[in-house]
């Protein structure tokens, strides 16, 4: 549907990651990554 719409979006896997896993290292980090990342290309 984002993509029809033309709204940007990324996807970002996490393999062998538990379900609430960016709570957790290691995936805690590179979650806050991925999310800053995005915000900044979001509204620069």
């Amino acid at each position: 549907m984002l993509r029809k719409y033309n709204i940007y979006y990324e996807v970002h896997t996490f393999e062998k990651s538990p379900h609430p896993f960016w709570l957790f290292q290691p995936w805690f980090d590179e979650t806050i990554k991925y999310t800053a990342d995005f915000l900044n290309q979001t509204f620069k």
